[in-house]
């Protein structure tokens, strides 16, 4: 049986693929009914303050709630078939 606290401590920690290199922020942890567990890893913004993708011919862009907290993220897909998850962030508390 999958430990699903566990696997929920992995939310909001910076990790890096060990394969491709590719280094973001835990934003999402899903189970399917076969014991695979699957995070999201959100890339967030580079030290200018950008995006790291480019809209262009053949980019699609979806509204839909991610990481289950009620509000609309972007998702991006480029044409080289390469996916970006952009978190909606919280409001910050007044």
């Amino acid at each position: 049986m999958t430990n699903v606290k566990k696997h929920l401590s992995l939310l909001g920690l910076k990790v890096k693929d060990k394969v491709t290199g590719y280094t973001g922020v835990v934003a999402s942890i899903g189970f399917d009914l076969y014991g695979c567990v699957q995070a999201i890893v959100n890339p967030g913004m580079d030290k200018d303050g950008k995006l790291p993708f480019k809209l262009g011919p053949g980019t699609h862009l979806a509204a839909a709630d991610v990481d289950g907290d009620g509000r609309e993220d972007l998702i991006v897909v480029n044409a080289e078939g390469q996916a970006w998850a952009v978190l909606n962030p919280a409001p910050k508390a007044q």
